[in-house]
């Protein structure tokens, strides 16, 4: 049955010849055969579907075929690995001749849209992994200087610049239709996914392009706002050199939406902060925010011993902002500052105070909705303080 099944793919992909309906129609066909148990027909529908990309001109169609394409990737047979990653990077990377020094930008930008077009059309659909796809195809494939991509990383690199600029280019020129938001925040979730598996690939200017998005109050609790986030985060860590007043904009900015953010702005934000705090030199506004945040549990804490506890989504918020800061702030040096201003233990540290006050809200009569809250944000903060795991507190 496997040769009939190769046939009919042979004889699909004869039949379409140049006819771009044609290719729509049989792409949803061929894609069914992606995982076909003979490595021939996988093989022809590789092939086929490469062939598909160029004729369609639907970004429908072009981002099935990529899908297909990523969902070869761990073939059991590494020549269809090879072969559909082959043929990846060379609808994604080779097809775009960036290193013609007598070609036009604005058409070479127009072919990076194009392609950015269809990848925004693949990661759209939130439901799947395919956002998770792209970045293992960009880290494994394109940014792992492999024996297959050691010649063209130079090519492949400045396309992926040329990427984040053409991305760039989209979200400011649309920062203020408010048709485009939707689409605003899946360009920022791409972006922020190539950022994130190289964090030099941006600069310090493309940054500042950036800024009114993360100042932005209103923005939360979206795609955009998160993949602002993430790309902060993931771009600070290049130690990129800002000026003081970009550095107290978004400082200013942060702090003043840390109770507004959900869990995981939180988990993206609160990194950004401490990384901004660090270059600025001035990590004293975080640690008041910290030594608030613990001030601002203690009625709780009160209510908790005097069976009058009431649980509301304001201690949920409380309890990932404390266990945030515990997880990537480093207060070692401000343990008399706590002390003075929140109390602690002779030998406490802050680290300690901070598990103390989260653990308090591990009771019998307190919610399993509350107990999932405390337990992750132990968790968390254990992960960057693994010693902490063999603590008398958390044993």
């Amino acid at each position: 049955f496997a040769s009939v099944r190769d046939s009919m793919v042979e004889l699909l992909s004869s039949n379409i010849g140049e006819d771009s309906n044609l290719a729509d129609e049989f792409c949803a066909q061929l894609s069914e055969l992606i995982g076909d148990p003979s490595v021939q027909v996988r093989r022809r529908v590789i092939n086929s579907l490469q062939k598909i990309y160029d004729i369609s001109s639907s970004s429908q169609t072009k981002s099935t075929v990529l899908k297909c394409l990523l969902s070869r990737m761990d073939d059991e047979d590494k020549s269809l690995c090879d072969l559909s990653m082959d043929s990846l990077i060379d609808i994604l990377f080779t097809s775009i001749d960036v290193e013609d020094q007598f070609a036009n930008h604005k058409d070479i930008s127009k072919l990076a849209m194009e392609r950015i077009n269809v990848i925004i059309e693949l990661v759209s659909d939130t439901k799947k992994n395919n956002l998770d796809q792209v970045e293992r195809f960009l880290k494994e494939k394109i940014i792992y200087k492999g024996e297959k991509t050691q010649k063209l990383q130079s090519k492949l690199i400045k396309i992926l610049k040329l990427y984040i600029e053409s991305l760039l280019v989209f979200v400011t020129d649309n920062v203020h239709e408010n048709i485009e938001t939707d689409r605003i925040g899946k360009s920022m979730a791409l972006l922020s996914t190539i950022v994130k598996c190289d964090f030099s690939l941006i600069n310090q200017d493309q940054l500042v392009m950036l800024q009114p998005y993360l100042l932005d109050d209103d923005s939360t609790g979206d795609l955009l706002c998160i993949s602002i986030l993430k790309v902060f985060r993931n771009a600070l860590r290049n130690n990129v050199s800002l000026k003081p007043s970009f550095i107290n904009g978004c400082e200013s900015s942060l702090l003043s939406r840390l109770t507004k953010f959900n869990v995981k702005e939180l988990n993206e934000a609160i990194p950004c902060l401490w990384a901004l705090a660090l270059m600025s030199d001035n990590t004293i506004k975080v640690v008041k925010a910290a030594i608030s945040t613990l001030n601002l549990l203690k009625p709780y804490l009160l209510q908790m011993k005097e069976a009058r506890f009431k649980e509301d989504r304001k201690l949920h918020r409380l309890l990932f902002l404390i266990g945030n800061f515990g997880k990537y702030c480093d207060f070692s040096k401000f343990n008399d500052l706590f002390r003075s201003r929140v109390g602690m233990g002779e030998n406490e540290t802050v680290i300690h105070l901070i598990i103390r006050y989260i653990l308090s809200f591990y009771k019998k009569k307190s919610s399993n909705g509350l107990k999932r809250v405390v337990v992750k944000n132990l968790i968390n903060i254990c992960s960057t303080h693994p010693k902490l795991f063999l603590s008398d507190q958390i044993l």
